[in-house]
């Protein structure tokens, strides 16, 4: 590295360690709620990771005031590592 010309920093970096949940929706539950999977998996998507899902104009303010929808850290943070919780978590969406 020393022979390297115009390295001046390198910076070692790491991913937190998380556990990975997959969920597998229960098609023929989903149909029947007159939904469709694209739906359903629209709707989990906005919940965890949040979306803008509007535009408000301003007087106030020159540009366009995105509306950002997505549950708060609070309420998409499991307590602990249970199947059962994310369970509950996804009912509790009342889809």
């Amino acid at each position: 590295m020393q022979e390297t010309e115009g390295l001046v920093d390198i910076d070692v970096m790491s991913d937190d360690i998380y556990t990975k949940f997959e969920i597998t929706p229960d098609v023929k539950k989903i149909i029947s709620s007159n939904l469709t999977v694209d739906q359903v998996s629209n709707i989990l998507y906005i919940a965890f990771k949040g979306h803008v899902v509007a535009i408000r104009n301003s007087t106030k303010q020159q540009d366009q005031i995105p509306i950002f929808v997505s549950l708060s850290d609070e309420t998409k943070t499991l307590n602990s590592i249970s199947k059962e919780e994310l369970r509950e978590m996804v009912i509790e969406l009342a889809l």
